[in-house]
């Protein structure tokens, strides 16, 4: 079983540096580690080359999305049979990926992710709660795994496809663990297998660029995935709302363009 990691990185040397050093201290080797560098300028590039263990590839930045669409195409052309993929700012705990692995090629996995300044759980979902009970039941999607930790096999990359790269940034991680399901496809989220990740916040501080792909993103994620559009009309009311009391341009041309792809 060969299994290649694939980090994806922008401008973030020090975090990329404890990064690499957790994977290469896994209970369970990789055979392999790709960094995908989205054409850093901070010295990041100079650091990779003199990595001799290291798969390096350079390419313009085309955010997240597109690091691990080329990530995951270069892992799954090389016949991985599984390929675990992560930002430069995660920092797996020595036995995530021994913990991570499931029993059969149809099960994509996702360690459990904690705050490095805390310590508790990120991402806050009790999947046996009566919320997520209605949603299977009206087979809404609504299990995701975050590319912190991902773990897909090579089988299931064959019949879904590789992420959307033209997402940039924001839910490409969202509409890949959707598509898994659509495939009928299992999301696990094996709680024994950490990961620290720096806490996830998004505000009114982002610049136009990442507030168009947040925007646009969740809600064409959303019309895609979501059969009943009951979370897309929330969401696009949520937005306009935000348009209101921001009166920023960007809001209207990232829910009008969301409608046009």
């Amino acid at each position: 079983m060969k299994i290649a990691a694939v980090v994806v990185t922008y401008n973030r040397l020090n975090l990329l540096k404890e990064c690499i050093n957790a994977i290469r201290n896994q209970t369970h080797k990789v055979d392999e580690i790709i960094v995908i560098n989205n054409s850093s300028t901070d010295g990041t590039l100079e650091w990779l080359e003199e990595q001799k263990d290291l798969t390096v590839i350079t390419q313009e930045n085309l955010g997240g999305a597109g690091g691990f669409y080329t990530g995951i195409k270069t892992a799954y052309e090389k016949g991985y049979d599984w390929i675990w993929c992560m930002d430069d700012d995660c920092l797996p705990d020595k036995s995530c990926l021994e913990n991570q692995i499931p029993t059969n090629f149809n099960t994509v996995t996702g360690p459990l992710v904690l705050s490095k300044n805390t310590n508790k759980p990120i991402w806050k979902q009790d999947y046996n709660g009566l919320k997520y009970k209605i949603l299977n039941a009206l087979k809404v999607p609504f299990v995701t795994i975050p590319f912190n930790g991902f773990l897909i096999s090579n089988n299931i990359v064959r019949n879904i496809g590789f992420p959307i790269k033209d997402l940039f940034i924001y839910c490409d991680d969202v509409e890949y663990s959707y598509r898994v399901k659509k495939y009928n496809y299992n999301l696990q989220i094996c709680r024994n297998a950490i990961l620290y990740h720096p806490d996830v916040r998004v505000n009114s501080n982002l610049n136009d660029k990442f507030y168009y792909y947040y925007i646009r993103n969740n809600i064409l994620v959303s019309f895609k995935y979501d059969f009943f559009y009951i979370r897309t009309i929330s969401k696009i009311i949520k937005f306009i709302l935000l348009f209101l009391m921001n009166k920023r341009i960007v809001i209207l041309k990232a829910i009008k363009d969301s409608f046009n792809q």
